[in-house]
């Protein structure tokens, strides 16, 4: 999940779309305040490009 990947380095870009401008993109290491912002676009129902769902509803973030 987001939380558990606090610290790490992401793997992929993460894309908030819209506006589809990279919240974090490869390498960079994801921080609180990415990660809020990225929990906040996800209540607001936008799309998250870089991040999947597994089958129990769970966030899932390639780190490096």
């Amino acid at each position: 999940g987001l939380e558990e990947a606090l610290g790490k380095i992401v793997g992929d870009n993460l894309i908030i779309y819209p506006p589809g401008i990279p919240e974090l993109v490869r390498g960079e290491i994801i921080d609180t305040s990415s990660i809020e912002k990225l929990k906040d676009a996800q209540a607001r129902g936008l799309d998250i490009i870089g991040i999947e769902m597994d089958e129990n509803g769970r966030i899932l973030v390639r780190c490096l």
